[in-house]
């Protein structure tokens, strides 16, 4: 029964975290001086907690593992695979996509913005968040196959 609802909760964790992070990732294609109120809304000068909800993920899936039994042991492929993806992905959350929202949202807040440097920096952040996006269904692919 706990076993049940953790796995529920981990799961509604991926499916959270994947919709926000391909809602990061949309409609950055084509945009000019007139988006840039668009941009400051999307990208406040304030901490993407909505994005840290992405490392919930581990801690459910450690207390799955915890309260799994035999089944469900942290020395199975799958698991190994899964947490090292997470590490990678966190990586580039942490190293890659926050730092690029925090210098957009700066840039977008500057007097004089030049838009050829704001599309550059945002479709950066938009192929960062899409890599991830990769990463997470790459993870949720072994979690479901489970290869031994």
């Amino acid at each position: 029964m706990v076993y049940d609802i953790i796995f529920v909760v981990h799961l509604m964790v991926a499916c959270i975290s994947v919709a926000l992070l391909l809602s990061l990732s949309r409609g950055y294609g084509n945009f000019d001086e007139k988006s840039l109120g668009i941009l400051r809304q999307r990208f406040p000068l304030s901490t993407n907690w909505t994005a840290r909800i992405f490392h919930l993920m581990p801690l459910s899936g450690i207390a799955l593992i915890a309260s799994g039994g035999a089944d469900v042991r942290g020395s199975h492929l799958w698991i190994v695979l899964g947490l090292t993806t997470y590490l990678v992905a966190a990586g580039l959350l942490e190293a890659r996509i926050l730092p690029l929202e925090r210098r957009v949202a700066t840039v977008v807040r500057e007097g004089s913005v030049d838009v050829g440097a704001v599309r550059s920096l945002v479709m950066r952040y938009a192929a960062s968040v899409n890599v991830l996006c990769f990463l997470v269904l790459l993870a949720t692919i072994v979690m479901v196959w489970q290869p031994n």
